[in-house]
């Protein structure tokens, strides 16, 4: 349940100072000024922590079509036109061929991968496709492979060492938690904490059941994949039909890093990560043109008002005086004597 501001019951609270021992929603916060990750109270002008609340992120079941959407942002729709011309000029080219194939899955990995990081702070712009091929090397194309060969090799220890039933147990396990098991080595590049049981485990636990509908989301991915390339390979030629699989299997991966990494930005408090950039933007600033004034109104420090009120008329003032010298004294020097003056 969401709290509400101490000032204007009927807002959402959004921070709370610790010297006023409040909850404030952005009416009651000086945007004109920050401190680092906090937002200064309006009233005694300390800083003011964000408060987690569901009305700062769409729900990801509620933005699906913004997930299919996104690979056909300029970057992306670049990069599967390259998919599916250097597929279609390079499959089945000995060496040449494979080196395309395995150029083009470095990008695509290391696009997708910066996809997800920037979906875990809200931002739903794509990429640049300059700075994926820029930094991208053969090396981050096999990383997603790895990471399946070291789930099938302890999958295959435990089921051949230890039990059968352990075994079966495993294969479930890593099957449910690949999502996030993907999205773990996008943003830390760690193997050992992408198959952290323990960790992947209590991620899935605090997301809770919306963590299996995303993973149902992955199985309709795969099935959507396999489903274009079936029909591309039925009704037109092999070559064609490879690039279009190709394009096809990209397409739907980077709509499913999309929605990894928007998972991890929605439940980003009860993954025990910080506020994103969006979070500590002040969305709704007070009418009044001082920041403070509304804040000390409401608390009924009228004294304050009017210091605040004099201050700003003085500076005003000083400035409409100042801005008046100057301009008598420009006037002055470009008006010429007359010539009784001379």
């Amino acid at each position: 349940m969401d709290k509400h501001c101490y000032n204007h019951p009927m807002e959402t609270a959004r921070w709370y100072c610790e010297n006023c021992h409040t909850l404030l929603c952005d009416r009651c916060i000086d945007a004109d000024h920050a401190e680092d990750d906090h937002r200064l109270c309006g009233r005694c002008h300390k800083p003011s922590k964000y408060v987690p609340n569901k009305t700062d992120v769409v729900p990801f079941y509620h933005r699906v079509g913004d997930f299919f959407k996104y690979p056909f942002q300029e970057s992306g729709l670049i990069l599967l036109l390259i998919t599916f011309l250097v597929t279609l000029f390079t499959s089945g080219v000995p060496f040449i061929g494979w080196i395309a194939a395995l150029a083009l899955l470095a990008v695509q990995t290391k696009y997708g991968f910066t996809a997800i990081k920037q979906l875990t702070e809200g931002d739903f712009k794509a990429p640049s496709l300059g700075d994926a091929i820029a930094d991208s090397s053969f090396v981050i194309a096999l990383k997603p492979v790895i990471l399946y060969i070291l789930m099938a090799v302890i999958v295959a220890v435990l089921w051949i060492k230890v039990a059968t039933f352990l075994g079966v147990v495993a294969i479930i396990f890593f099957s449910l938690a690949l999502p996030l098991s993907i999205t773990i080595l996008a943003l830390e590049d760690s193997f050992s904490e992408a198959l952290n049981p323990v960790r992947l485990a209590t991620a899935m636990k605090r997301i809770g059941m919306p963590y299996l509908l995303v993973w149902f989301y992955l199985l309709m991915m795969i099935s959507c994949s396999m489903t274009v390339t079936t029909i591309l390979f039925e009704n037109t030629t092999y070559t064609i039909a490879n690039a279009g699989a190709s394009v096809s299997g990209c397409y739907f991966t980077f709509v499913m890093y999309a929605l990894m990494g928007y998972m991890i930005h929605q439940y980003r408090f009860e993954l025990g990560a910080g506020p994103a950039d969006s979070d500590l933007e002040v969305k709704q600033q007070s009418a009044l043109k001082h920041p403070r004034v509304e804040a000390l109104l409401v608390a009924g420090e009228y004294s304050k008002v009017m210091n605040l009120l004099e201050k700003e008329w003085a500076n005003t003032a000083q400035n409409v005086n100042l801005a008046l010298l100057c301009k008598r004294s420009n006037h002055a020097e470009t008006t010429p004597l007359s010539p009784d003056r001379r």
